[in-house]
């Protein structure tokens, strides 16, 4: 889901080239369906891709002065690509498709994950189209070898947008049967969008730029997993067990070296590979014959192994990641019967110590887990409540929950509290469990397109979704399906209207909210509001007996989409081949916004509790009232963020611990108590104890420690290992060898005063110079007032416990001075 953006200064020059043409000198929004045009075009053959042009910012002066500006780029299943070009000086029924080189049979689109103007097209041979200035010119290039036939993505996109890894075919088009002796792969790299390559190695199963996955590496970095033999057939490698090793190499694979050896067994994980920017993840295999996988964590010279919850052991082929957002990683655990649900896991910073956030996690039919983020640091989860039951009957009871700190803890939606009708729900004056806001996260689609989510954003904080209130999350063919709004991040919800049973239903929003548009299947119209919902108008499809498949928004100039006054339709009609291509253009409605406060009202993403924070910090933003508005261009700054005080809401459940029934966070059943202490526990003699916390601060949280501020931190106390009862398994051997040598230390020193002060009593009494009642200075510094010094140090009673404290929490929230800190927890012996 994206997060939505004010627009950039850059847009703002497009945006005037624009309004010229295409945007009506009205007051306001206007509601006249009449004037809401559309263009029409029918293929004759199913589209199987799409790709929407993005203007590139700063903006080219060819760019302006062209008639042909934004595009539009369509796949069909008969392996042809069109273009639709909407002029800047025309309405959108004056705009022209073309076909993009006729001569040429199209494979597949792979965009630029760094560069939304640039668009690569793949066709069966060397040959490939792209576009960096989002398909305002598209050019030919020659890449090394053929896309290869090993299922891997042939293009390799790095930050420095002209830099590309290609892999692909090598001796696999001798014949039709692609098992010629030494069909391979080969993988070369350009850094200049692919005019010139260099070879780089053959016989590989990836390769990767490094800087995708690690942040510090440097840009010049390559990772391959690359096979030891490199000889024969590559097809067979897979079922001949070839070993397989990890290759890293710095300036562009000239200086490689092996990280990860075959021997171990190593995967990228299935059914997504574990390349994830910023982090670098790999799975390797515990043996041979096992499935198990360990979870191995790049930081930039080495790997290191992650640690999970005690049971959720990850099953190769059975994990994936979600999200990466610099703080936590967030990692998909397959574990159910016949994948009916998933377990999501939530990591520290550093990415190496799991926790579960979220168990019994919906698996949708298209094999995506239903957990979705809705605004930095809120998550959306379908959880099923009935797992034993499920798996008998394949029957399942879906609740939603949402998390506002980061998927620490959950908690159901509160419904509204009247419907769009102004009735009370049925289930009105039931607690949460029995009566809350239930929400589709994937709408249903065609097999051959990707899953759209079923919420959408438009400004920050402003969510539209389908569901229903209730005890479950309802089917679309029950009556009880209803379109819902939420302004502030998903908090609170206002439901908008009632849909139609066992309709597909669609929603899109333009211009940050300034209109909404839902389109139902089979209604063969479009409604659209200008009011965030409160009323809605009809537009009547000019394709008569449409069905509308799915529903989008162009992005506008600038590269926002928040700026589109347009929506394309997507569908077709029985009894027809092919399908229908559909611009409805909403901008003869209105004129753009000046920044009047009118039409904003200010808020601040919560919680819900009474400090008005969110994850530590508190942010001011505007968001629409609901008077019917104009487009927005431009808002004035409102004052920058600040951090909050902690509170018991900034922490989470670390390692090894759950929330139980109470939502406390508890040890989980069949862990242990830690055999020793961390590092820097009990390294002092005063300590003895150590702390245990069952808790961690939340990674995504800003907050701020006060140190006038009380707060109870749970936890348990441990022995430290050389205080024990007696019990010498806790002792360490370092400490055993360090008192040995101590104790024989001191018996020579002893030995040697003793001789030397004999040997001297000896020479005076030969010389005659003793006398009685001479009182000897040399005991006040004898080697045994030195150790009962000591020993009445060690001895001495002190708060240690206090002084701990305080230091443990400073180092835990980040603070420079201690406060009033309490942890608590039970004291426990070395058994506990």
């Amino acid at each position: 889901m994206r997060l939505c953006r004010l627009p950039s200064l850059c847009s703002l020059l497009a945006l005037a080239v624009a309004r010229i043409s295409n945007v009506s000198s009205a007051q306001d929004l206007v509601s006249d369906p009449g004037n809401v045009l559309q263009n029409t075009f029918h293929f004759s053959a199913p589209i199987v891709e799409t790709y929407s042009g993005i203007t590139v910012c700063p903006v080219p002066f060819s760019a302006l002065l062209s008639t042909s500006r934004r595009t539009f780029v369509v796949r069909r299943a008969d392996e042809t690509v069109w273009l639709f070009g909407q002029n800047i000086g025309r309405r959108p029924a004056e705009s022209r498709w073309k076909q993009l080189s006729p001569n040429d049979r199209f494979v597949s689109f792979l965009r630029h994950p760094y560069s939304s103007s640039r668009l690569y097209i793949l066709t069966s041979t060397q040959r490939f189209w792209a576009t960096t200035d989002s398909g305002y010119t598209f050019n030919p290039y020659e890449a090394p070898s053929p896309p290869n036939s090993f299922g891997v993505q042939p293009i390799h996109f790095h930050p420095d947008t002209d830099k590309l890894i290609w892999i692909g075919d090598r001796g696999c088009q001798d014949s039709d049967d692609g098992d010629e002796a030494r069909c391979h792969t080969e993988a070369s790299y350009t850094r200049d969008n692919g005019r010139h390559w260099t070879f780089m190695e053959d016989y590989v199963r990836n390769c990767r730029w490094g800087v995708v996955m690690h942040a510090d590496s440097p840009r010049d970095e390559v990772w391959c997993e690359s096979y030891l033999d490199k000889a024969g057939s590559q097809r067979y490698y897979t079922t001949a067990g070839v070993p397989l090793s990890l290759v890293i190499g710095r300036q562009y694979f000239t200086r490689k070296g092996v990280v990860l050896e075959a021997n171990v067994r190593w995967t990228l994980g299935m059914p997504a590979p574990l390349w994830m920017k910023g982090i670098g993840l790999v799975g390797t295999k515990s043996g041979p014959n096992s499935n198990e996988v360990a979870l191995q964590l790049w930081n930039g010279t080495e790997f290191k192994t992650a640690q999970f919850p005690s049971g959720m052991n990850l099953k190769e082929k059975a994990y994936t990641p979600l999200s990466w957002n610099g703080k936590s990683l967030f990692l998909d655990q397959d574990a159910a019967e016949m994948s009916l649900w998933s377990n999501v896991l939530k990591s520290e910073a550093t990415g190496l110590r799991f926790t579960v956030s979220a168990q019994y996690v919906n698996n949708v039919a298209t094999g995506l887990v239903d957990f979705e983020s809705l605004f930095p640091g809120v998550w959306r989860a379908n959880i099923i409540a009935n797992p034993r039951e499920a798996t008998r009957s394949g029957e399942k009871r879906v609740k939603t929950a949402v998390s506002f700190d980061d998927g620490s803890t959950w908690t159901p939606i509160s419904p509204p509290k009247v419907d769009s009708e102004g009735k009370p729900y049925p289930c009105a004056g039931s607690d949460l469990v029995n009566c809350s806001l239930h929400i589709h996260g994937y709408s249903p689609s065609r097999a051959t397109e990707p899953p759209q989510s079923g919420i959408q954003c438009g400004e920050p904080g402003l969510l539209l979704a389908i569901g229903n209130v209730g005890a479950v999350l309802d089917l679309y063919d029950t009556g009880n399906i209803a379109l819902f709004m939420s302004r502030d991040a998903g908090l609170s919800w206002t439901e908008l209207r009632k849909l139609r049973v066992n309709t597909d239903t669609k929603v899109a929003v333009l211009n940050d909210g300034a209109i909404l548009v839902l389109a139902e299947s089979t209604s063969g119209s479009l409604l659209y509001s200008l009011d965030l919902g409160a009323s809605w108008e009809s537009v009547p499809l000019v394709e008569e007996g449409l069905r509308v498949r799915r529903l989008e928004v162009p992005p506008a100039y600038g590269g926002s989409s928040s700026l589109a006054w347009n929506v394309r339709v997507i569908g077709d009609k029985e009894g027809r081949v092919g399908d229908t291509v559909l611009l409805v253009d909403f901008g003869a409605l209105a004129k753009y916004c000046t920044d009047d406060r009118e039409y904003y009202d200010q808020w601040s993403p919560s919680n819900g509790d009474e400090t008005g924070c969110l994850l530590g910090q508190h942010t001011n933003r505007l968001r629409r009232t609901r008077i019917p508005a104009c487009l927005v261009r431009s808002i004035t700054a409102v004052p920058g963020p600040q951090n909050c005080t902690c509170t018991l809401r900034d922490i989470e459940c670390d390692l090894g611990f759950t929330h139980n029934a109470n939502d406390v966070c508890d040890r989980i059943p069949g862990t242990t108590v830690p055999s020793a202490p961390p590092s820097g526990a009990c390294a002092s003699s005063k300590d003895s104890r150590w702390f245990e916390p069952m808790t961690r601060k939340i990674p995504l949280s800003s907050c701020v420690f006060d140190e006038d501020q009380g707060i109870e931190v749970p936890g348990n106390w441990h022995i430290c290992p050389a205080v024990g009862d007696g019990q010498s398994g806790w002792i360490r051997p370092r400490l055993v060898a360090a008192l040995v040598f101590g104790i024989l230390l001191w018996m020579v020193a002893v030995s040697v005063w003793c001789y030397i002060r004999r040997r001297v009593r000896q020479g005076r009494t030969i010389q005659g110079n003793t006398r009685l009642g001479d009182t000897d200075d040399d005991q006040e510094s004898s080697p045994l007032g030195d150790i009962t010094e000591t020993a009445e140090t060690m001895t001495a009673p002190a708060d240690t416990k206090k002084q701990w404290s305080a230091s443990f929490l400073r180092r835990w929230f980040g603070a420079k001075r201690g406060g009033d800190i309490r942890l608590s927890g039970e004291e426990s012996g070395l058994a506990h």
